[in-house]
This record gives structure tokens, sequence and C-alpha cells, in this order.
């Protein structure tokens, strides 16, 4: 009787070590890890030297805390947003937080800032008339006018932006001027230059 006790006992230990192995070896085996997380990397910009603006531990499948985009001069805030794309595919996608709600990571994700820059105006004033206002004909500008040399709307830029030569009969152009006085000269937006302008062209007579 003792050594039949004795035998289901080892019997029953036996199948206890052999269900704890398999569930053991399942669980390492599941992909869905749920001690394991990685890291959602929040960056100021997709460039290579765009700075951490947060960092964020999960493992998917939940919604995420979106840290707020950081303000930037010269770009529309409210309609800025997180971006990421997925290896093997050059589409952008929107980053939300419901993006990984029924979606599990296997592995880190950098995220970064998507900006939208503002639209500037720049008003042109020749003999009293701000000439961006609809009446721009060849009197003044340039009769092909392109993006980069007669912009009346211009958002912020890595370059220069290269002011118009407007011509009028009888007249020779001097520059531009930031006041009606003519005392402030410019012949270009700085790269970086944001906000409206008000240009005011100087003539004289030929």
């Amino acid at each position: 009787m003792i050594a039949f006790v004795r035998k289901n006992i080892l019997t029953v230990l036996l199948a206890a070590f052999v269900l704890i192995g398999f569930c053991a070896a399942f669980v390492g085996c599941n992909p869905k890890d749920t001690n394991s997380s990685y890291n959602i990397i929040f960056l100021s910009g997709e460039q290579e030297n765009a700075s951490v603006v947060a960092v964020v531990k999960s493992n998917g499948e939940e919604e995420i805390t979106l840290p707020a985009v950081p303000a930037k001069q010269g770009y529309e805030l409210n309609e800025s947003r997180w971006c990421y794309k997925v290896a093997g595919d050059d589409a952008e996608y929107t980053f939300t937080k419901d993006t990984l709600v029924s979606k599990a990571l296997t592995e880190d994700l950098r995220v970064y800032a998507k900006y939208i820059p503002t639209s500037f105006k720049i008003h042109y004033i020749i003999d009293g008339v701000d000439v961006s206002e609809g009446v721009v004909d060849s009197r003044y500008l340039n009769s092909e006018p392109t993006p980069q040399t007669n912009a009346i709307w211009y958002v912020v830029s890595e370059t220069d932006l290269v002011l118009p030569t407007p011509t009028i009969s009888g007249k020779r152009f001097v520059g531009w001027y930031l006041t009606q006085d003519f005392d402030q000269k410019v012949t270009k937006l700085n790269a970086g230059s944001t906000g409206e302008v008000v240009l005011y062209a100087k003539f004289v007579d030929e």
C-alpha cells in the first residue's frame, strides 16, 4: 500500500514537472511577452541630429500618452504632428495615441515631429500702391515671375529669398527698403526669416 502511494506521488510530481516545463517553454516561445518593453523614442525632427523630446516604454497593444510636439518658430503648431516610418516602406504614417492599440512592439520605435511651415505675406509698396494686393502687372514687377524672385508669400527657409526687381518706364530702380523714408535697404530675405514683411520700392528719374 505504501509503495503504491509513493508510486502515485512520484507519478504526480513527474507530471507536474513536465507540465511546468511545457508551460515555461510555451511562454518563452510566445511572441507576446508581457515582461518585454521597448522604447518609443520621440524626436524633434526626422533629421539625423534631431534631439530626443521624450522616451516612452511600451510593449504595444495599448494606448500611448503622447508628449506635446515642441513649438518651432515659423511653423504651425496646431497642424504639427508625430510621424513614423516602417522598415522597407518609404511611406510616412501619423502616430497617434491609438496607433499601437492593436499592434505589439517587437523593437524600439522612432517617432519624429512633422511640422507645417507658416506662410507669411510680403507687401511690395510701389508709388504708394501695395502691388501684392492684386494689381501686379509688368509696369511694376517682372513680366515673368518665379516663386523665388517674385514671391508674395514665403515660408521659413534654409536659403535666402531673392527680392524682385520692379520696372517703371523712365525711372531707375534703386532698391527695396523697410521704411518709407528709404533708410534700411534690403536685397533679400535672409534664411530663417519669419513674419509679415512690408517693402518700399525706391525709384529715381533716369
